[in-house]
């Protein structure tokens, strides 16, 4: 167990990292209905970066992941979802109106984040073992009723699997109400500190 100071210590060090990465990650961002930059930052740690395989693996184990968007002010807007990561697509479903979608409509394009695994550790220094992954491109409104129900379906599957029987019948009552976004993933990049094996 941590001494009272160095967990202060600690905390304040996690909280710092999280507004850092929020401020580069609105740095890729251009003036509002731009399309985002074809040039994207290296890994400075890239013995860090996960393979393709191994960041699309984050994408779909992901338990939950954050959409970052720019408001029509320009500023920055980042909200938690659940989230279904099919043929390289990342799928949510919302209400239809809202200040998400505001957002959305004012710029497309969007960032959205993916942390699994993690575990803080004190072993003569303070760190983290984690998997991340950003992925970035446009976002658009699913309006197809048939992709709808696969999404919506997939959702219930991946976040309730032991509930599935219901599952038809609750997706066809709340379908037309519901909507279903999808983010056409351009560009992703994962990085990780992984667990030293036990041997």
């Amino acid at each position: 167990i941590l001494p009272y100071g160095k967990l202060t210590e600690f905390k304040s060090r996690l909280k710092n990292a999280t507004i850092y990465i929020l401020a580069v990650s609105t740095t890729l961002f251009q003036k509002s209905g731009e399309k985002m930059s074809d040039s994207w930052p290296e890994i400075r740690r890239k013995d860090r970066r996960l393979t393709d395989e191994e960041s699309r693996e984050v994408l779909r184990l992901g338990e939950y992941g954050i959409l970052r968007t720019v408001t029509s002010k320009g500023n920055p807007y980042a909200v938690p979802l659940s989230y279904l990561y099919l043929n390289g697509r990342i799928y949510f479903h919302c209400a239809t109106v809202g200040h998400k979608l505001e957002s959305l409509k004012n710029n497309a394009q969007s960032c959205f984040t993916v942390v699994r695994n993690t575990l803080p550790v004190y072993d003569n220094s303070y760190s983290t073992y984690y998997e991340s992954v950003m992925a970035f491109g446009p976002t658009s409104e699913v309006v197809d009723k048939e992709k709808k129900y696969e999404v919506l379906y997939g959702l219930a599957e991946k976040y309730l699997p032991d509930h599935l029987e219901p599952a038809e019948e609750t997706i066809n009552k709340m379908i037309d109400r519901t909507g279903v976004y999808e983010i056409i993933v351009s560009h992703f990049t994962g990085k990780s500190k992984k667990r030293p094996k036990v041997s």
